[in-house]
């Protein structure tokens, strides 16, 4: 009986504040919220099924992994859906970046290299890399910012062009980060797809969220104080963004 009616230790001190940024804030909401995780993983996978409403669907993915990054807690689809909803046109045009990424991919991938030397060959390979890693860096900066500040379509990719540029370390984080979870996922499969079924969209997300957070805060929120995203108050976040 002493098993479930024993006498129990209340804790005396409070536990500390998360950690305020890197890895250790990072690994501290996963484990806090991964049941959270769980559920943006299968929500960010059915709005990808129409395909038309993956853009969308990242944005809102986005949303969600910001909101925590910045708060350290979320309502999981409220922000989901209401993002979802709110910027479905407008993720279109952002998305075009990770088309044109995924086009210097795939040309990549086809490149036979028939009437070519072999160094230029690879030399053609590693400039579509380059290009698409490229477009999937200037993609995760403009989904980020999509999320966090009413700005014209066309100046959230300039402003995602220039970060690529002004944020080199950053820029080759996301790069790193992003694209070595997709292949570790792929060049694993079938062992991973329980995790890209469950956990493995939301986490690459929510690194890359992270990463292209500081740069968006310093360089672009800093300078549109008036409209910044604020999830302390979604009534405000709201207001300011219309």
């Amino acid at each position: 009986m002493s098993l479930f009616f024993g006498k129990r230790h209340v804790p005396t001190v409070d536990a500390l504040p998360p950690p305020k940024s890197g890895f250790q804030r990072g690994w501290f909401l996963i484990k806090t919220h991964l049941s959270k995780f769980f559920s943006l993983n299968i929500l960010f996978l059915v709005f990808c099924l129409p395909v038309v409403t993956i853009p969308a669907a990242f944005t809102a993915t986005n949303r969600v992994c910001l909101v925590l990054w910045r708060e350290g807690n979320c309502f999981l689809w409220e922000e989901f859906w209401s993002e979802f909803k709110r910027e479905f046109i407008r993720a279109l045009l952002v998305g075009i970046p990770a088309v044109c990424g995924i086009g210097l991919m795939a040309l990549g991938l086809i490149l036979n290299g028939e009437g070519m030397s072999v160094i230029a060959a690879w030399t053609l390979r590693i400039l579509f890399a380059a290009g698409g890693a490229w477009c999937f860096a200037v993609t995760s900066y403009a989904f980020g910012m999509l999320a966090l500040i009413r700005l014209p379509v066309g100046k959230i990719l300039s402003n995602a062009l220039f970060l690529t540029m002004l944020e080199p370390r950053r820029t080759f984080g996301i790069v790193v980060f992003g694209s070595g979870v997709v292949l570790l996922g792929g060049f694993f499969l079938p062992y991973t797809l329980p995790l890209c079924l469950f956990i493995w969209c939301a986490f690459w997300q929510f690194g890359v969220s992270a990463l292209s957070y500081g740069p968006i805060k310093r360089r672009v929120l800093a300078s549109n104080e008036s409209n910044p995203m604020s999830p302390v108050d979604n009534h405000t976040a709201r207001t300011a963004r219309r």
